[in-house]
């Protein structure tokens, strides 16, 4: 390995070794040397694992590094040419067929001045700087372009090509191609063309250089600028105007419903590519749109097919693929009014792809970060399609969504609102020492319609719920929920602070499908209710399967367990006596004792173990807990949001910046430079954390708030007028977030009154 970095200008790859330049002139290499193609030397080690220096050629000065089979090349900045490795069919250009362990000088072409080199599988071209074209190797199949299927042991002019101004030469495995022309260019190709690599329009080898059959409607000849040459495939880099061309009249129309084998399927991978150079100069919007109708125009099987496709891409061209359609998307909504209205289509086939993609990506262990997938919203709420947004969230980023959840929510209860009748208040009446006692016992009776507002009132108080009382109510249900000495035990919390539903199988009852009720209340009145539950709840809701990932936030220890039955030896498996009996008080499968977990099937041995836990275990739990959920919250549009974002829409977000409060703070009565005020901002700042989470309860009824609200709080400190100020605590009104403070006559006197206040909130009660 290099001691310390460097900088890589070339590299080249065989079938099973490497190359390396780099900037200060060093050649490594690496790799399969059973033909000595990494030119160290004669050795004994048949693989290299780690870059060596390629001592030979230190101290000349190269231009070009360039590896075929199991061969390899060399390109000095004089013009000579050096080769080593395999040598079966002369593609060493050396008159004999030896293999060489270390470069040697091509001496025939010692004063050809080469300028480039190219290999193929066993066979090799070099372009002179005259514009001459040599090959020599293999020509089984006609790729020396020599009209013979010899083997050529010393380099060979090419005849058919002599005269023409060559520019550019590309080996792929068993033919070759050449560019000819400055102005008026033109691909020639030779040697295997079974599988439509030489690009003549039939698929039969040829032995002379014979003209590509490209498109007749460009501009003009300049447009190639590369040519490439795979292993059976063949590659020519045109400007933006001919890739279009080449899509609209090409790759487009062979876009079929029902594509022939999985090979065919792989023009869908590469049309976004080709999309993406276009997109990126402001070109091919019609073409992206035409394209994510062909894809969605596919058979099913097909399409789950490409899906598995997409799934295998590589990093970046799975990215590509993205980008390019969340671009196009963008482009159709910031169209006018007008223009939205003509192509509402053409933006659900670009919408329906993205999610698609997103679908993909979300099973992928490699997958993009969400925010890939994100496009600029705002124009989309004028046009009242919320709707149709929310069926495609993966476009939004967490704060649109908690907008359009927002307008959602109000446009819902708008509605109801306007067909409820109030034959009595909407209103859930209890006390507070009975709190979750007087709060099922409502919710049995049905005596709140769900659909529109719900209030709160506490017995024997006069406070008004415009919000705030709600905030309190279940900030304070979800304290008593998670109390272990409240009956009914309808949670259980665990060593880690995470609360799971209770497992007691004597209980038979509606608690479950009520705790849901109130989770889906507290999600549609937008307040929140901190259970601690673990993400895997919100996946389960949202239709995501349980994963490693959730074993180890939920039992780490049991995941450490699992994950180290996944590597170890097959010996120690079998040592550990592990079966698929009970787990959970239940079996993994039928008989399962009589199953032993060996190293074939201790991966179907986890996921039964995690499907356990997380499913199959507490299913007479969780679907209560589920359908008095969905009815607690009578909207899907919460669908839309991530489980992670689900869970702090009901739990709340606790990473509060308090430095904010301070600086979106009013004052009525006061101004910020009294010295009340002054005194109350110095107590605040020496306020632990805790203090300061318990002054944010006292303030607006919650100990957490959700991240819509986080970001727009709004703290009003109000004058509280009384005749002898010292005697009396600060109140707050959490409706409306106001601090009512009276005007203490020194800050040891506020601090003792504040402090008094946010530690037994909960027991006076705020309004």
């Amino acid at each position: 390995m290099w001691d310390s970095p460097v900088t890589v200008t070339q590299v080249a790859c065989g079938d099973q070794h490497f190359i390396a330049l780099t900037q200060d002139g060093l050649v490594f290499t690496w790799g399969n040397n059973t033909n000595g193609q990494l030119g160290l030397g004669y050795t004994e080690r048949p693989i290299i694992r780690s870059p060596e220096p390629l001592k030979a050629l230190s101290g000349v000065p190269l231009t070009q590094i360039t590896a075929g089979g199991d061969h390899s090349f060399a390109l000095s900045l004089s013009g000579t040419v050096f080769g080593w490795g395999h040598n079966s069919a002369g593609q060493l250009g050396l008159g004999n067929a030896t293999d060489s362990y270390t470069p040697v000088p091509v001496v025939c072409l010692s004063l050809k001045k080469a300028i480039s080199i190219s290999c193929g599988h066993k066979h090799t071209a070099v372009l002179t700087k005259g514009g001459l074209v040599f090959t020599f190797g293999s020509g089984c199949y006609g790729q020396l372009g020599h009209n013979s299927l010899r083997d050529e042991l010393k380099p060979r002019l090419v005849a058919e090509l002599w005269g023409a101004e060559v520019t550019q030469i590309a080996c792929g495995r068993n033919h070759t191609l050449a560019l000819v022309g400055s102005s008026n260019k033109k691909i020639y190709s030779f040697g295997q063309g079974q599988k439509g690599q030489l690009g003549t329009g039939v698929k039969t080898d040829q032995s002379v250089p014979l003209p590509v059959n490209l498109l007749q409607d460009r501009k003009d000849d300049e447009q190639i600028c590369h040519i490439f040459a795979g292993g059976n495939y063949s590659v020519a880099l045109c400007s933006f105007d001919q890739i279009e061309v080449v899509v609209r009249d090409t790759l487009l129309p062979s876009l079929c419903k029902d594509p022939i084998g999985v090979e065919s399927l792989r023009v869908f991978l590469i049309v976004p590519e080709l999309l993406r150079v276009l997109v990126q100069q402001g070109h091919g919007w019609e073409l992206t749109t035409a394209v994510a109708a062909a894809i969605l125009s596919l058979k099913h099987h097909k399409l789950q097919l490409l899906e598995g496709l997409w799934s295998r891409m590589p990093y970046y061209f799975f990215r590509s693929a993205v980008k390019t359609f969340c671009t196009v998307t963008a482009k159709h909504l910031e169209l006018t009014d007008d223009q939205y209205d003509k192509c509402g289509r053409s933006i659900f086939s670009n919408l329906k792809v993205l999610q698609k993609l997103y679908n993909v990506n979300s099973k992928s262990p490699r997958s993009l970060p969400a925010k890939v997938f994100h496009i600029d919203t705002k124009c989309v709420l004028i046009r009242n399609a919320i709707d149709f947004l929310m069926a495609y969230s993966c476009i939004l980023d967490t704060n649109a969504k908690c907008g359009f959840w927002a307008l959602q929510i109000y446009e819902n209860k708008d509605f109801h609102g306007q067909h409820f009748l109030r034959l009595f208040e909407n209103e859930l009446l209890v006390g507070r020492s009975t709190l979750l006692q007087d709060t099922f016992d409502c919710l049995r009776k049905k005596s709140c319609y769900l659909k529109v507002p719900v209030t709160v009132k506490f017995k024997e108080e006069n406070g008004i719920d415009e919000g705030g009382v709600s905030m309190e109510f279940f900030n304070l249900l979800g304290k008593e929920l998670l109390n272990l000495n409240t009956e009914p035990a309808i949670l259980q919390v665990n060593e880690y602070g995470l609360a799971w539903f209770s497992q007691d199988d004597d209980r038979v009852s509606d608690e479950f499908f009520l705790l849901g009720l109130l989770c889906g209340m507290a999600l549609y009145n937008r307040c929140l209710l901190n259970l601690r539950f673990p993400l895997i709840i919100f996946k389960k809701l949202l239709g995501f399967n349980p994963s490693m990932d959730d074993m180890e936030e939920m039992a780490p220890t049991e995941a450490q367990g699992l994950q180290e039955l996944l590597k170890y030896d097959e010996e120690i498996v079998e040592d550990l006596g592990l079966d698929f009996g009970w787990c959970r008080g239940r079996p993994l499968l039928p008989n399962g004792e009589m199953t032993p977990v060996t190293k074939v099937n201790r991966q179907e041995y986890v996921d039964l173990y995690i499907d356990m836990v997380f499913n199959k275990s507490v299913d007479g739990q969780f679907k209560p807990f589920q359908r008095g959920f969905l009815e607690g919250c009578p909207t899907h549009a919460w669908r839309m949001f991530l489980p992670d974002e689900l869970m702090i829409l009901l739990h709340g977000d606790e990473n509060f910046k308090w430095e904010e409060l301070r600086e979106n703070s009013k004052y009525e009565g006061y101004v910020s430079t009294d010295e009340v005020i002054q005194n109350f901002w110095a107590v605040f700042t020496e306020f632990s954390g805790e203090q300061k989470k318990s002054f944010l309860t006292f303030l607006t009824g919650a100990e957490r708030l959700s991240r819509a609200r986080l970001s727009r709080l709004r703290v009003t400190i109000k004058v509280l007028v009384t005749p002898d100020p010292d005697k009396h605590y600060p109140l707050a009104g959490t409706c409306y977030v106001t601090l009512h403070l009276p005007k203490y006559s020194s800050i040891h006197v506020l601090r003792q009154k504040l402090l008094h206040a946010i530690t037994y909130c909960d027991v006076i009660g705020n309004y």
